[in-house]
């Protein structure tokens, strides 16, 4: 029941509505960024969706309750922690 209650509360403060904001800045700001300073052949940006951002703020909430001291060793193999297993290390950067 607590982490019911925990899932309750964190959709209180980060809505869908929250979730589609955080999206269209952060592909509209990247994408500005690769234009104008990333060369293309180095790496591409790949838009990002409401899961992508879901699964990221999982990642930051699971990293700060459980310290590694390097941030690869949670992507480490075999992948023990459910967030990271849906988000690649790469995507993650």
């Amino acid at each position: 029941m607590k982490d019911y209650l925990s899932l309750i509360f964190f959709i209180l403060f980060f809505t869908t509505e929250i979730f589609q904001v955080l999206v269209l800045y952060t592909n509209t700001n990247t994408t500005k960024y690769f234009q104008a300073y990333i060369d293309e052949s180095i790496r591409s940006w790949i838009l990002i969706t409401i899961s992508d951002i879901r699964i990221y703020i999982a990642i930051i909430i699971h990293i700060g309750l459980e310290r590694n001291v390097n941030i690869k060793d949670y992507w480490k193999k075999p992948i023990r922690h459910e967030p990271m297993q849906r988000m690649t290390f790469v995507r993650y950067e």
